[in-house]
């Protein structure tokens, strides 16, 4: 769609919509352009930046702050990821290498527990993200429930991973 047909659609809404247009642009999957012409539509009716602001218009706090925790979640989780296969890496590779040089085991091992050290760390933060996003989106989850994903779902963690981020993305969708 062209953005002067955009334009024209935002000019033909009441200022209820337009304003759920500014404030939750993201969540509607707007640009900021778009968000932008329709805060000027809004001044030519007599809404000022101002008034959206004092009103609790003018940003999704809420939205935000979620979002921050989205991205904080998904990218902990990835390095988690990344601590979990550097760990069976150097199982399987200490497994192997063990006896062809005390050295290379040593560093193996050194490596293997430095791992486990990173991968319990980025959970937990993974975790805690996780836990704020969802007291954010409103959503109840029980704690044993996530704490097995966490524990039993790293073998298959890029299915999880995937299916979690679109589920966890279309719920912040519903913030207002």
């Amino acid at each position: 769609m062209k953005m002067s047909d955009n334009i024209e659609i935002l000019k033909t809404l009441d200022n209820t919509k337009l304003v759920d247009v500014v404030k939750n642009y993201k969540q509607h999957g707007y640009d900021e352009s778009t968000r932008v012409k329709a805060i000027t539509i809004l001044e030519e009716r007599g809404v000022s930046v101002d008034d959206l602001k004092l009103t609790g218009n003018f940003e999704n706090n809420t939205f935000n702050e979620a979002d921050r925790h989205y991205n904080s979640f998904f990218k902990n989780s990835k390095i988690t990821l990344l601590f979990y296969c550097v760990l069976i890496l150097s199982n399987i590779l200490s497994m192997s290498i063990a006896e062809a040089s005390t050295l290379i085991a040593t560093v193996i091992i050194i490596a293997s527990w430095t791992s486990v050290v990173l991968y319990l760390l980025f959970l937990v933060k993974s975790f805690l993200d996780h836990d704020k996003l969802y007291k954010i989106i409103g959503n109840n989850y029980t704690t044993s429930s996530i704490t097995m994903y966490y524990f039993f779902g790293a073998p298959v963690y890029f299915i999880i991973y995937f299916v979690l981020k679109k589920q966890i993305y279309n719920e912040m969708k519903t913030i207002r």
